[in-house]
């Protein structure tokens, strides 16, 4: 679950190693996997397009509290896991490094890039 100031790696090509969440979009105090959350950017690459301390939106994609699917599976990741945004609302890079849980699929059909591997 990630809330307001909670440090998140992100794994795709686009520049930026690691954010901090600054808001989160829904009315409750956590978001979850396929949540909608306002990024501030920490660590970027130096050939990077993505300057530090901008303010982006991404999406979350991995969530390191453990979490049971419909069907009893148990999954727990070692990090927390988001995706950037353009202000299209699109993916701001063209490949993500790891794998997403299924229910991105369902929630973002056109935003996710095809080389994403789903479990």
């Amino acid at each position: 679950m990630i809330q307001f100031g909670t440090k998140i790696k992100i794994l795709d090509n686009s520049g930026v190693k690691s954010v901090k969440c600054i808001k989160v979009l829904k009315s409750q105090r956590y978001s979850t996997i396929g949540d909608k959350i306002i990024i501030s950017t920490k660590k970027v690459k130096p050939q990077s397009k993505i300057k530090k301390g901008e303010v982006l939106s991404a999406i979350v994609y991995r969530v390191k509290k453990k979490r049971i699917k419909s069907n009893g599976i148990m999954i727990k990741h070692r990090s927390n896991g988001a995706l950037l945004l353009n202000k299209k609302n699109v993916s701001a890079s063209n490949r993500i490094r790891g794998s997403a849980s299924k229910e991105l699929k369902y929630i973002f059909q056109k935003n996710l890039p095809l080389n994403l591997k789903l479990y």
